[in-house]
């Protein structure tokens, strides 16, 4: 699968909290802390609302360093910002799978994949925005599963809502070419 378009200062709270969930050794959090400090003092990090915890994290960090431990610990209420930061910059479920469906059209996925995506895509419901596009692609891959085909074909402005789709929430399309996908 590729990797979402986040801002850096949403890379470096989703690393921090894989950072702070255990013992990560010594080497890799001077590591991280350098590579923090770098990209403050190159002014990549864009938020400021973010800023201030990546500040209170450097602290954390620094300190941690300095008392030779392996471990960060942080305060509950700042982890919890971390964890809210992550969860309003992660994609939706029906976003991850209109990806996962996007990426598979011209391909020749094995039943099993296709099931399991349609497994997926069944346990989005029907208050989700892109509940209209998800349900074209439960309609496809029933298709797809009930008449064993060999790639997965899709008419041309299905994938024109798909591309616009993945498209505002920042995903990489490797789809390029719709004229050899497009179902006849």
């Amino acid at each position: 699968m590729r990797e979402e378009r986040f801002s850096e200062d949403v890379r470096f709270v989703r690393s921090l909290l894989t950072l702070i969930a255990g013992d990560q050794g010594k080497a890799r959090l001077v590591n991280f802390y350098r590579r923090m400090a770098k990209a403050n003092a190159e002014k990549r990090f864009t938020s400021s609302s973010i800023k201030t915890e990546l500040n209170d994290i450097a602290t954390a960090l620094h300190d941690t360093i300095n008392e030779g431990k392996s471990r960060v610990s942080v305060d509950s209420g700042l982890k919890d910002k971390l964890l809210a930061i992550r969860e309003k910059h992660s994609l939706s479920a029906s976003v991850k799978v209109l990806k996962r469906f996007y990426n598979l059209i011209g391909q020749s996925p094995s039943q099993k994949q296709a099931e399991l995506l349609l497994k997926a895509a069944d346990k989005i419901g029907e208050s989700d925005a892109y509940y209209p596009e998800v349900k074209r692609v439960i309609f496809r891959l029933k298709q797809f599963i009930d008449n064993n085909e060999q790639s997965i074909t899709i008419d041309k402005p299905t994938i024109q809502g798909l591309a616009g789709v993945l498209k505002n929430c920042g995903c990489k399309l490797s789809a390029g070419n719709w004229e050899d996908v497009v179902k006849k």
